[in-house]
């Protein structure tokens, strides 16, 4: 057994307890608790401290049979399914990067690490925001925040990916200097903002009365039930998954999809059951989030002028670096030519620019979501897409670049579309939350990355060109 088969059981138990660690998050951060303190998990109804033996992941939830150690309240089954959900985003993760190689560039262990340590901080963070956003219909971008950091350090350890400018999923320097220049002119700028006007605000328009007069209605829940079974089944799916990966990897079903992809294709089933059956349950904040965008539709066209004319600095500062780029010769410059300048020679430069590199992407992929917030808002007259979904979209470029955003949006469009429809039979509100579907587009986009961006470079190389006035000069080149 090499080490991708040996290093899946500590991956296995690792994401086990980081999903337990992510249900404090997903408990605590909407209700204003910190995470930190206080340091241990404690019952949400009597308070009292779970102990040690009793916190195990999944184990300590079957084992006190659902319900507290010393109230005896139910504890929900979201706090197993949350950490059986981790350990398979975990096993899907090991499979893809170090497994099936599925990143461009990558293949060494030894420098794909750095790869592995950014993809798991940022699915994990993507669980507890989508876990927040079904429950709350928002997102807090200290986590989206965290996986960026951690996804510049990472970039910046391991250095440019191999094959250089031949890599697809490689942005031109040029294109990563206009992102740099519009982070720049958005920092500059922001101390001059002024605060947003809350939703719906409207000087002109009298405050509505604290009482509505149409309230929501009551959900009336069954009574709670200790269920293990569900539990159970997901847990020896991902011990399959994982010993299937283990023993096995290159085996698997006699069709035209590698194995690597079949468990993907399994894992990700599993986790899209899992997205739809939470989304199939009703909440009080399904009805007041369809109330609140039907409040803010007059005022939404006027929110996203304001939107705009607050990243104007942004968009002055990259077309300004554009214009220097391009007239002074620059645009056409490749990552092997800039690395050759004397200025920049050494082993430092690959691993600066690693990091740049990832940070331009998360900016450029963060101008993306807010071009289509700001034109969706404008042309549909209402709010289009999320600021927090915004965020999530800037993580997963830094970590995984522009195309994985690219292709993830696109991915994630059809699974929403997907959960939409499966739901539509239950649910008596239209609302559901882009964020999580998402997060399991840009999970699935792993395994699509490389064949959907070599099918999609020519248009980016095209669209470049035309940027840049430099034909020939694109994504990959």
């Amino acid at each position: 057994m090499d080490i991708a088969s040996l290093g899946i059981i500590p991956v296995l138990l690792l994401g086990a307890c980081v999903g337990s660690f992510l249900n404090v998050v997903i408990y605590r951060l909407p209700i204003g608790l910190s995470i930190s303190k206080p340091r241990w998990s404690f019952c949400p109804t009597c308070e009292k401290r779970i102990p040690p033996q009793c916190n195990i992941p999944i184990l300590g939830w079957l084992f006190l049979g659902g319900r507290c150690r010393d109230c005896k309240s139910p504890i929900s089954t979201m706090y197993p399914v949350v950490e059986a959900a981790t350990a398979l985003l975990f096993v899907l993760i090991w499979d893809a990067i170090v497994v099936a190689k599925v990143i461009p560039g990558g293949g060494l262990m030894a420098n794909d690490w750095p790869m592995v340590v950014a993809a798991l901080f940022l699915f994990a963070g993507l669980l507890a925001s989508s876990a927040m956003d079904l429950e709350t219909y928002s997102i807090h971008i200290q986590i989206p925040v965290v996986a960026i950091v951690v996804a510049v350090i990472c970039h910046a350890i391991r250095g440019l990916p191999a094959g250089g400018d031949q890599n697809a999923t490689l942005l031109p320097p040029a294109l990563c200097g206009i992102g740099l220049a519009m982070g720049v002119g958005w920092l500059v700028s922001l101390p001059f903002q002024k605060p947003a006007a809350p939703p719906n605000h409207d000087p002109t328009v009298p405050p509505e009365p604290t009482i509505r007069s149409d309230p929501a209605p009551v959900l009336i829940q069954p009574p709670w039930r200790f269920q293990p079974i569900p539990v159970l089944l997901l847990v020896t799916i991902v011990v399959g998954l994982s010993a299937w990966q283990a023993l096995a990897p290159s085996v698997g079903f006699h069709i035209a999809i590698p194995p690597a992809g079949q468990r993907a294709i399994v894992g990700s089933g599993v986790l899209l059951l899992i997205l739809i059956l939470a989304s199939l349950e009703s909440r009080e904040s399904d009805v007041q989030i369809v109330d609140d965008l039907e409040r803010e539709r007059p005022l939404a066209r006027a929110m996203a002028m304001r939107e705009l004319a607050s990243f104007l600095p942004a968009l002055v500062a990259g077309a300004v670096a554009l214009a220097w780029l391009r007239y002074g010769g620059h645009v056409g410059h490749s990552w092997k030519t800039l690395l050759t300048v004397k200025a920049f020679q050494g082993e430092w430069s690959s691993h600066a620019a690693g990091g740049l590199h990832a940070l331009a992407a998360g900016i450029l992929a963060a101008a993306v979501g807010w071009a289509v917030r700001i034109l969706g808002t404008l042309a549909f007259g209402k709010e289009a897409f999320g600021s927090g979904d915004i965020f999530i979209m800037a993580s997963i470029g830094a970590v995984g670049g522009l195309w994985l955003v690219l292709v993830g949006f696109l991915v994630s469009s059809i699974l929403a579309l997907v959960g939409v429809l499966a739901t539509s039979f239950k649910k008596t509100s239209r609302a559901i939350p882009f964020g999580p579907w998402l997060s399991l587009g840009a999970l699935v986009s792993l395994w699509l990355l490389s064949p959907l961006t070599t099918f999609f470079s020519p248009l980016g190389w095209f669209v470049w060109a035309v940027i840049s006035g430099q034909p020939g000069h694109g994504f990959g080149d």
